[in-house]
């Protein structure tokens, strides 16, 4: 037995169809090949607990601890032999003093499918406990690769109570809803099914729930589904790329990537940022514009301790990016500064979510891919308030980083530049697409240039090294 394994436990769960399922836990300080990273908690000690699964059938699910400067404590290994699970969410519970993990599995039996919401409790030492099985009602098919769903949404009432989404797509795209109502023994106090467009996140309404994405779905005080309704306007794109919190009786804070509403700049892409009225009516905007389209599934937006609002966008989520842009906004959707990332190594990275830190920093993370494909790892990379990176995992040591600064402003603009070896040039155009400003031969470090000549207004600078673009982004002259 190999050392590394302090101890194996395996038991039988039943479930709906009285089948049996062999269940193994496992101690092993690697981390092996997880695919990418789905979550990230951080400790009030510093120390990160981070999900993260190898997406394939029959999957494993990781549960790692890391100190505060992203070293490896320690990992955990959960699977079932004989479904294909894949834990989405953790939640704290504070009247058990443990997290609970969602999760789905698939059973694939002759082309038939079955469908399973899975709840696990760990504590803060990764100890796992009270295992629960149940089956979702559902006749779609899927594909073999995924346990579906992987769209959901949750909300914890301060009983602990917890209010999900979940949706259960098939091969042909055609998707139910699946809202369910759980105490905090991980029971299912009722169930229902809606056909319907994705909602990502559960909020409270004036009159009750409400489930916000693709479409809207309204519910009453006990959560009972009423009514549903596609919105033509509606600044929600179709995907599980979209996050919404209420910030008040009265505004709803919504994060996604372009929509059919979307405002024109963000045609080619970005990353976008709302206040929404009740009546789901756009207030206030603010994003970063960019020529890719792809906002982060797991988390799209969060906010540190002191109010600030991180977003970030990349140029492929899934089959892995070569470059992602990070952006920090105050409580009023006004930009702090905006970064962009560009791998320059033998890697690229899949895109899946990021989490603000106690310090007021934040941490991007995902999957980190080599060209070929052969091999896989979970990283992270930990960026300061300030858009400095304090530390990495699991991430190729070459990389390009530009980051812009104050923006809007009424005329400074810093331009920090690290990873590259020669000189660059910047140029700055306005919406019309003429060039307005020229700043050549600047160097890796921080250069400011001076824009207080230009029309109040929206610009966009590219930055060049010859004739190659290597970077851009918009800036407001105030």
């Amino acid at each position: 037995m190999s050392k590394n394994i302090l101890y194996i436990i395996s038991f039988l769960l039943c479930f709906a169809s009285n089948n049996a399922i062999a269940q193994e836990f496992e101690w092993d300080n690697s981390i092996d090949s997880t695919g990418r990273m789905d979550q990230i908690i951080e400790l009030k000690d510093g120390k990160l607990i981070t999900l993260s699964a190898s997406y394939y059938r029959f999957s494993k699910n990781f549960i790692n601890l890391y100190d505060r400067d992203g070293n490896l404590l320690r990992s955990k290994t959960w699977s079932i032999d004989t479904l294909t699970t894949i834990f989405f969410r953790s939640i704290w519970l504070e009247s058990k003093q443990k997290y609970m993990l969602i999760g789905t599995s698939t059973a694939v039996s002759d082309s038939s499918y079955r469908y399973y919401m899975m709840t696990v409790y760990f504590d803060k030492d990764l100890n796992f406990s009270d295992e629960k099985i149940h089956f979702l009602t559902s006749t779609l098919k899927s594909s073999d690769r995924y346990p579906v769903p992987y769209h959901y949404g949750v909300y914890k009432a301060e009983n602990d109570t917890l209010y999900l989404s979940v949706a259960i797509n098939d091969v042909s795209s055609v998707r139910e809803q699946h809202f369910l109502k759980l105490d905090n023994n991980a029971n299912i106090i009722s169930e229902q099914v809606v056909d319907g467009l994705i909602c990502t996140s559960i909020i409270t309404d004036l009159n009750g729930f409400l489930c916000l994405g693709g479409q809207p779905y309204y519910f009453n005080n006990r959560f009972e589904f009423l009514k549903t309704e596609f919105v033509g306007n509606l600044v929600f794109a179709t995907t599980n790329q979209s996050k919404s919190v209420r910030m008040g009786h009265s505004k709803i804070l919504v994060g996604t990537l372009q929509g059919i509403a979307s405002p024109p700049e963000y045609d080619g892409g970005g990353a976008l940022l709302y206040y929404l009225d009740n009546d789901l009516k756009v207030k206030k905007y603010n994003g970063i514009v960019t020529a890719i389209g792809y906002t982060l599934p797991a988390n799209v937006f969060d906010m540190s301790p002191d109010s600030s609002i991180y977003t970030s966008t990349c140029d492929g989520p899934f089959s892995g990016a070569t470059k992602f842009y990070l952006g920090k906004f105050d409580i009023n959707l006004n930009k702090k500064w905006q970064l962009e990332y560009s791998a320059i190594g033998e890697y690229r990275y899949s895109m899946w979510g990021l989490e603000a830190t106690n310090d007021n920093g934040i941490i991007v993370y995902g999957g980190r891919y080599n060209w070929s494909g052969s091999e896989k790892l979970a990283y992270m990379i930990k960026f300061n308030e300030n858009g400095n990176i304090s530390w990495t995992h699991n991430v190729d040591k070459d990389f390009l980083l530009i980051k812009s600064y104050p923006n809007p402003s009424t005329g400074p603009l810093n331009i920090d530049i690290t990873g590259i070896t020669g000189q660059a040039d910047v140029r700055v155009y306005d919406m019309q697409g003429r060039n307005v400003y020229v700043q050549e031969g600047i160097e890796s470090g921080t250069t400011t240039m001076d824009l207080s000549g230009l029309a109040a207004g929206t610009y966009i600078y590219k930055i060049y090294d010859g004739s190659k673009m290597i970077g851009s982004g918009e800036w407001v002259k105030m």
